[in-house]
């Protein structure tokens, strides 16, 4: 990356990375396995994930995909997801940065990526790397989040003390590429990249404090967020206490952000003709 990127908000190398990846596993894993299912994932595909993260579904990739198949995972970082891949032959992890590097041309009946566009403005630049990775007629299968229900369920102190928070942090968030609303847009990024049969879907999972897997995201990556050098002093050290509390908190409910699943389909020689 060049200096004018924006920097990724979040780190792998942070103690807790693998806790929160974990959370958003088990938050998102279930539809992104329907939506995979659904897409032909079958014996002898070949399959390549962008932003593998800790790679919770490569083991049901491996078994969909059979000996006669092949699963390509790529992160910047690879620390989480190696050791997952490394227990399964048709497997590769691969160090890989997407916005400067195009992946392997033409190789895959699908390809996959979760979470990998709101971080970046290069949104165009990536979906198009995805969509040249395909074989004609293979599937691309992007998700990503839209923001536009995520609020509090009742009027309260805590809700607008939420409310107050998110005003003050979504300047930084779009210095450094943020984009809340990139999941509606999804669909028009991928007929943009000369995919066609373009469809989306959207999930939307409620917050409850606690124990819930939303809270335990907001949670750590707020804890993240909140010790990086250049977000201190936006917010100051009660309402992140205030935050934190909320997360914990069994009575406080919430809709999350909508995880977007779009997908469309590389022309084959017949349709490109």
């Amino acid at each position: 990356m060049n200096q004018t990127t924006p920097q990724y908000l979040m780190d792998s190398a942070d103690p807790d990375e693998r806790a929160r990846l974990k959370a958003i596993e088990d938050a998102y894993d279930p539809g992104t396995l329907r939506h995979l299912n659904a897409l032909g994932v079958s014996e002898g595909s070949r399959v390549l994930v962008a932003g593998v993260g800790a790679g919770s579904f490569l083991p049901w990739l491996s078994e969909a995909v059979g000996a006669t198949g092949s699963v390509l995972a790529t992160d910047i970082d690879t620390r989480h997801a190696a050791p997952v891949a490394d227990r399964y032959a048709n497997v590769e992890v691969r160090c890989h940065d997407f916005l400067a590097e195009d992946f392997p041309q033409g190789q895959f009946e699908l390809v996959h990526g979760r979470l990998i566009l709101i971080h970046f403005p290069q949104r165009d630049e990536i979906i198009a790397r995805l969509a040249a990775a395909l074989k004609p007629g293979g599937m691309l299968l992007v998700e990503d989040y839209d923001w536009g229900s995520c609020g509090p369920a009742f009027p309260s102190a805590d809700a607008a003390a939420s409310e107050e928070l998110s005003a003050k942090l979504a300047p930084y968030y779009r210095e450094h590429g943020f984009d809340s609303y990139v999941g509606r847009k999804l669909p028009g990024l991928l007929r943009g990249a000369g995919l066609v049969d373009v469809d989306a879907e959207g999930r939307v999972l409620t917050l409850r404090g606690k124990n819930s897997t939303l809270a335990q995201i907001y949670a750590k990556s707020h804890e993240q967020l909140v010790a990086r050098t250049d977000a201190q002093g936006l917010i100051s050290a009660v309402e992140s206490a205030a935050f934190l509390r909320r997360m914990a908190d069994p009575e406080f409910d919430m809709t999350g952000q909508t995880m977007m699943a779009a997908w469309g389909q590389r022309p084959g020689v017949e349709a490109a003709a």
